[in-house]
């Protein structure tokens, strides 16, 4: 993904809610741990609700990407693709539209 989708999680005008404590945990993990994070429109889960990997469908969320790179700390597939030259970080776009850091995404209380 090159843009933050209309329901992006880390849009600062989204339509995708999340409790903080959700939030908290997706921040540490992708700039605590460097972990890739798929955009929800691009992911399935099985019938009991855990995630089902897919290398062919799972896109990397752009608003998470836009927010790692606002941190300074880019996921560690992203720095591996931007080594193979399967991404280029100048590509995301609307990044106006995203927080400025995660600690501000998890602070903002307006979505639960």
């Amino acid at each position: 993904m090159t843009k933050p989708c209309v329901d992006c999680p880390f849009r600062v005008a989204r339509k995708f809610p999340l409790p903080r404590a959700r939030k908290a945990e997706i921040a540490r993990a992708v700039i605590g741990e460097g972990r890739a994070f798929p955009c929800h429109k691009t992911t399935q889960f099985d019938g009991d609700g855990a995630f089902e990997p897919d290398v062919d469908r799972n896109k990397q969320c752009a608003g998470a990407m836009i927010l790692a790179l606002k941190e300074n700390r880019p996921t560690d597939i992203m720095q591996v693709g931007e080594r193979l030259g399967w991404f280029d970080p100048a590509a995301l776009t609307d990044r106006d539209d995203v927080y400025h850091s995660f600690a501000e995404w998890v602070e903002d209380d307006t979505d639960g």
